[in-house]
């Protein structure tokens, strides 16, 4: 028994902090059976195990009592929440199995909305013959989830007092409910059942999979998982029957190590006994939701985030994206929504070529026109990591704003019925500038979609105001909105090559000129 735990610390070993954390949690076997008893550890100790398996203590930063309890909800002080509330719901107490059990699970008490818990399994054994394995379909198409029948998850252990099916998220309560998961420590495998190595990761995604907001949800919980568990990669399994959708790359690379997914159709009507099985943190639980981590009625002040940092540090370095140069000069780009035949839902801009022509006025930037939706993945991330003005209307696509350059600026257009602000928390945590404007006119309707007019007057004096301070970013010394005079342009030295890229007329004025002091002989 102590050699299959010393199997899983060496294959968890790719990083030095998953080691760590195993070698740690494993510290007190000290007998040929497996002891499962946590010992609670000092403050002392609490604290550099911490350090060391996530390399991450808010103690090293001059935090103000409002940024430590911020981070402590919105940032990788949930990590650390996570790790100090580990409780073994399972556990083998026999002396003859060659492959004992064992399930852990994390869970964190939110102030205002839930109870989120996700939990690790070692030795988990399913017979997919008992999964239901149906086909694909879209959202909202039909029953989107697999049903589990009895026995079709089982362990080699006995549950503890500390199982709690009143605990287990929507999903994973349909896998490990009642009679659906067997345990016991006399359970009995069968011989001809594979044996998976490794990490495996059970994905159900959320109910609106492809949508960017809800997706984002389940992607950032993955981040916490990971980090909670000192994981680097996993393979990760989508346990769903939604399409692929665009988002099977992030997840590939991101997540998976840039191992293919899997679904339940890769396992047959086969048995598996997986030696590290993680069930999924859901959505509901993810900090993308404003509200999830306040106490109602609770102002939502939190600034930058450490979590969505480190979320966004994970996606654009598995595209290559991380460490590129932001834009030399504004670069806009006004991401759009079209109607397809098959998808008319959303919120559509009902004078775009007005709005469109408002950007064009503008001297000394770049624009791009994107209709995101018509990209892959790969090709959204590279566009909006090349943006330092994003423009849109509301909607799921501005969550792209965490992957912008890193001095950028939001401008969110809001229909005159939308009140909530998704996305000026989605800016806010991610350290960018949020710039609102509200269109007041009512829109009309396509069947389910929005066709919404946006104020020319106002579009424009709120993207002066956005181009303004875009042109202040790294040391540019452009002080003009839109469009920006010559004698303006000519103080700024890094401008000089731009002016044909972007067929900017140069003035006559020279810059020696302007930059004299007038009161000094």
């Amino acid at each position: 028994r102590l050699q299959a735990l010393s199997r899983v610390v060496e294959r968890m070993a790719r990083s030095q902090a998953a080691a760590l954390r195993l070698r740690h949690r494993c510290s007190n076997l000290t007998s040929p059976v497996v002891s499962l008893t946590r010992r609670r550890p000092s403050v002392g100790e609490r604290s550099l195990s911490t350090r060391r398996a996530h390399s991450w203590d808010p103690e090293q930063l001059a935090m103000t009592s409002r940024q430590r309890a911020c981070d402590k909800v919105m940032g990788l002080g949930v990590v650390n929440s996570y790790v100090e509330s580990m409780s073994v719901w399972c556990k083998y107490q026999g002396t003859s199995a060659s492959r004992p059990s064992l399930m852990r699970c994390y869970r964190l008490k939110y102030p205002w909305k839930m109870d989120s818990l996700f939990c690790e399994g070692f030795n988990i054994t399913i017979d997919f013959s008992k999964v239901s394995n149906e086909g694909l379909i879209g959202v909202h198409k039909g029953e989107a989830y697999f049903n589990f029948q009895n026995g079709a998850t089982m362990a080699q252990c006995t549950k503890t007092g500390e199982w709690d099916e009143g605990l287990l998220m929507k999903h994973m309560r349909k896998q490990l409910s009642g009679a659906k998961f067997e345990a016991s420590d006399s359970l009995v495998v069968k011989k001809e059942t594979n044996y998976t190595p490794g990490v495996t990761y059970l994905l159900p995604r959320d109910e609106d999979a492809d949508n960017t907001f809800h997706s984002t949800a389940d992607f950032m919980n993955m981040e916490v998982v990971y980090r909670t568990l000192g994981l680097q990669e996993a393979q990760v399994v989508l346990l769903d029957r939604f399409f692929d959708f665009s988002y099977i790359p992030l997840m590939s690379l991101g997540y998976g190590g840039g191992r293919q997914l899997m679904r339940r159709s890769s396992f047959g009507d086969r048995t598996y006994t997986f030696e590290h099985l993680v069930f999924h943190l859901e959505s509901p639980a993810a900090t993308v939701h404003e509200r999830v981590a306040m106490e109602e009625g609770e102002p939502i002040r939190c600034g930058q985030s450490s979590l969505w940092r480190a979320y966004s540090q994970r996606v654009l370095s598995a595209f290559s994206l991380w460490d590129i140069d932001p834009p030399s000069i504004p670069h806009l780009t006004l991401s759009l929504r079209r109607r397809t035949e098959h998808k008319n839902v959303g919120r559509v801009m009902a004078n775009e070529d007005e709005i469109i022509g408002i950007i064009k006025e503008g001297n000394m930037l770049t624009y791009e026109i994107a209709d995101l939706a018509k990209m892959s993945f790969a090709e959204q991330l590279k566009t909006i990591r090349q943006t330092n003005v994003y423009i849109g209307i509301h909607g799921a696509g501005l969550m792209l704003i965490m992957f912008a350059a890193e001095e950028a600026i939001l401008l969110e257009i809001h229909p005159h019925y939308r009140v909530d602000r998704h996305f000026r928390h989605a800016a806010r945590l991610s350290g960018k500038i949020y710039m609102p404007m509200r269109t007041m006119k009512e829109v009309s309707c396509e069947k389910s979609s929005d066709n919404v007019y946006v104020e020319p007057d106002q579009f424009r004096s709120v993207l002066d105001d956005a181009v303004r301070i875009a042109r202040s970013f790294d040391d540019g010394i452009s002080e003009c909105g839109l469009v920006c005079p010559n004698n303006v342009l000519v103080l700024d030295p890094r401008l000089e090559g731009e002016y044909d890229r972007t067929k900017t007329a140069r003035g006559s004025t020279k810059r020696s000129e302007l930059i004299k002091f007038p009161c000094h002989s």
